[in-house]
């Protein structure tokens, strides 16, 4: 029975928290944590793995996420401001082609009279 291999992707908050782990239980080589030692260590019986969810590698992802969200946020602000920043030079633009005094430029003052009486 042959078996496909097949890659998983993880993502950097994924990588920190097996890096975690295995930091936790001991599963080093050379003195640094290693993710490879953890899997030897599962599949050799060292450890055996509960299938259920930790609160602490939970909290641990969500506070890992969470500048990774408010970045995305502040990139999609950015975004904005840049294409309101554009529509606006593009109208200004038009409106100098037109002959129009552009909005920034406060208008020129109004010509009055002075009556005598």
């Amino acid at each position: 029975m042959t078996q496909r291999r097949q890659s998983l992707k993880l993502d950097e908050v994924d990588w920190q928290a097996l890096m975690g782990i295995a930091r936790e239980l001991g599963c080093e080589y050379r003195g640094e944590p290693s993710w490879r030692r953890l899997i030897d260590y599962i599949a050799s019986g060292k450890l055996t793995v509960v299938n259920r969810r930790d609160k602490r590698i939970q909290a641990f992802q969500k506070m890992l996420r969470r500048p990774g969200v408010e970045q995305q946020v502040r990139k999609i602000l950015a975004n904005i401001t840049a294409k309101e920043e554009r529509d606006r030079l593009r109208q200004e633009q038009k409106r100098r082609a037109a002959g129009i005094l552009p909005r920034s430029t406060p208008p020129p003052p109004m010509p009055f009279t002075i009556k005598d009486g």
